[in-house]
């Protein structure tokens, strides 16, 4: 099965509007997540997040 220009050009402005509003703020999120402010791999901000709510949930 081919798979033809005409509908690849169909979906790409779909599949831009994914990538843009969706799939880049994810990226960009998962990043800082695991990065301090100097660039380097850190698990603090789940340390913290770990200290703060860890007395909220019972984990049982």
């Amino acid at each position: 099965m081919r798979i033809s220009l005409k509908y690849l050009l169909l979906v790409a402005p779909a599949a831009l509007t994914i990538a843009v509003l969706f799939l880049y703020p994810l990226g960009f999120s998962l990043i800082a997540a695991f990065t301090d402010d100097a660039q380097r791999l850190t698990l603090a901000h789940f340390r913290k997040v770990y200290a703060l709510y860890s007395t909220d949930f019972c984990l049982r």
